[in-house]
């Protein structure tokens, strides 16, 4: 078993191959890369979201999970709230998301970031889906929202994460999951390297955020779901792990915090 449990389907760089992206991550495994049974994949703005649910009710394995992404921050209304609100809705829509903080480019306006993440925290809380998590350089300040509203949401993912093991245990403590990307492969990454030897296997997750952040030998070119099998299995030689151990149990987490039951 093995699923990415983030990726972009909809976006304009899978435009012209799909089709063929999604055959390649479901096909046996092939120099290292494929052989998954499911992939999420998630919505970055109303739109975005609109898509994803439509690529995930088109394939089988593959799920979709619907919100507004930070950098779109400054243009979520109530209507926007209420077209996700509606997509939540979807037999194969299993969370809210991704949503959260991007402190480092900042694309919309920080206020306008932290009413749309305290908005899509809340719907979460109502529609009993789990939150996915975007941090980027604001641990400190994600964390403190989320400890505030702690009972407000549904624990769900800290997608790619980017922190060191104080904060990872913090998020562990507020019941998230942790979403190893492929950075988790680049050599200098010992930050990260030092947080998956920590982590408990009941807790980590793989992923892609593909069509970005490519996992070693293919970094610098368009990532894609097939691509998870370098993150699982360089993840597994750090911790010392089987990998296809440590892909199923994965696997299995992904299920779980999404209420996924068969793949």
């Amino acid at each position: 078993m093995l699923i990415d449990s983030h990726a972009h389907l909809d976006l304009p760089q899978f435009d012209g191959d799909r089709k063929a992206v999604i055959e390649r991550a479901f096909a046996d495994v092939a120099d290292g890369a494929g052989g998954l049974t499911g992939i999420v994949t998630i919505g970055f703005d109303l739109n975005s979201s609109k898509k994803a649910v439509g690529i995930a009710e088109s394939h089988d394995n593959i799920y979709a999970v619907v919100g507004v992404h930070p950098h779109e921050a400054k243009a979520v209304t109530e209507r926007t709230i209420d077209g996700i609100r509606e997509l939540a809705k979807g037999k194969k829509v299993v969370g809210i998301g991704e949503t959260g903080l991007d402190l480092f480019r900042k694309l919309s306006p920080v206020d306008r970031q932290y009413q749309a993440f305290q908005s899509f925290l809340n719907l979460s809380g109502k529609t009993n889906l789990p939150v996915v998590i975007h941090d980027r350089d604001a641990n400190a300040e994600v964390l403190e929202v989320l400890t505030k509203k702690r009972g407000d949401y549904s624990p769900g993912i800290i997608h790619c994460f980017s922190g060191d093991w104080e904060y990872a245990v913090k998020c562990l403590d507020l019941d998230f999951y942790i979403s190893i990307p492929g950075v988790v492969t680049f050599p200098k990454a010992k930050v990260l390297h030092d947080v998956v030897k920590k982590l408990p296997t009941d807790k980590i997750l793989f992923e892609t955020d593909a069509p970005f952040l490519t996992p070693a030998p293919f970094r610098g070119k368009r990532n894609e779901p097939a691509y998870v099998r370098y993150t699982a299995t360089a993840t597994a030689e750090i911790r010392g792990d089987f990998p296809e151990k440590l892909m199923e149990a994965a696997a299995l987490n992904t299920m779980r915090v999404f209420g996924i039951e068969e793949l």
